[in-house]
Formats: C-alpha cells, structure tokens, sequence
C-alpha cells in the first residue's frame, strides 16, 4: 500500500479486500436476478449472534468499457457535477453530499435516495478509501460509517432533508 495510508485506512482497505477475495461461486453467496445480461449479482448472508444485527453483503460484476482508473474516478467522485446532475436533479433523490474530506482519498459521503412507495428515504453514510497498492492495483474501499463516527466523537444527525456532523463533547478539536 501507499506509504501514507494510516492504520485505521490500511485497516479497511483490508476488512474491503477480505470481502473482494471471497469466491462468488462458494456455496455461501447465493446468486440474484439481474436487471441487466452483462452483469452478474450474487449476496451472502451472515446470522446474527444474538443481540446484534444480520448483515448482507451483496456482489456485482461485470466488464466496463473504461480504463480502470476512469472507474475508479468516477466512482470516488461522489458529488461530482455530473452525478450531482443525475441523482439529485434528473432522479429527484433528496441529497448528495460529502460531509467530510479528511484525506484527499478518505472522505465520508452521504446520500438520501427517494424510495418507492410505502418506504420513506433512507439516510446512507458510508466512508471510502481510494489507494493503490505497491504492485499498481486499484482500491476503493467504502464501508458504513455509523459505527466509525460514535468511536471518534462524531455524530451523525439526520435532519430529514440534509444530514450533517456534529462535533461531540469528547471529539477532537
């Protein structure tokens, strides 16, 4: 990895590897309908322990017509003008934003996509990690990030249109 990834990145970037080197064709994940013939979905499944949540993990592959740093540009850059464009103005989704840059490659995201009915939107907050690797690989690492933000001091507030981050009592300066 980069030299200038700190523990806490090179820790997803590896919690994000462990998923990635998990075999689609295992038992454990269980293939999905596809909207579209060139691209293969599968999800697996973990039980909850007791008291805890379930988590499902879902995979997409396919072959994009594109270099694979194009990709990975376009998928780093959240709130770009052109995915702005088409996620809050053409899709009518209710927000789009980066709520923190605390790296040039380390920010946290957030979206609020309007659902169908009878859903309400649903507020996501995830965090990614953009690297390359000694060899030359690529890594976008993007995982949930309420759980990260209580253990730093952070805290995530939904207001019901715009999501922000309030500095907590014990949170650093």
């Amino acid at each position: 990895m980069v030299a200038d990834l700190t523990e806490d990145r090179r820790a997803l970037i590896e919690r994000a590897r462990k998923l990635a080197d998990t075999d689609s064709s295992s038992s454990s994940w269980s293939p999905l309908q596809s909207p579209s013939a060139f691209v293969t979905l599968s999800m697996q499944f973990t039980a909850p322990q007791h008291g805890s949540r379930s988590i499902a993990t879902g995979k997409a592959t396919a072959v994009i017509d594109t270099s694979s740093h194009d990709a990975l540009a376009y998928t780093f850059m959240y709130c770009s003008r052109e995915r702005m464009r088409i996620n809050v103005v053409e899709e009518g989704n209710l927000a789009r934003l980066v709520i923190r840059d605390e790296y040039e490659h380390d920010q946290v995201v957030a979206a609020i996509p309007n659902m169908p009915f009878p859903l309400r939107p649903r507020e996501f907050v995830v965090r990614q990690v953009c690297a390359t690797g000694e060899d030359g690989e690529l890594v976008l690492a993007t995982e949930s990030v309420s759980k990260l933000l209580r253990e730093r001091g952070w805290y995530y507030e939904g207001t019901g249109a715009i999501p922000g981050i309030q500095k907590g009592a014990n949170s650093e300066a």
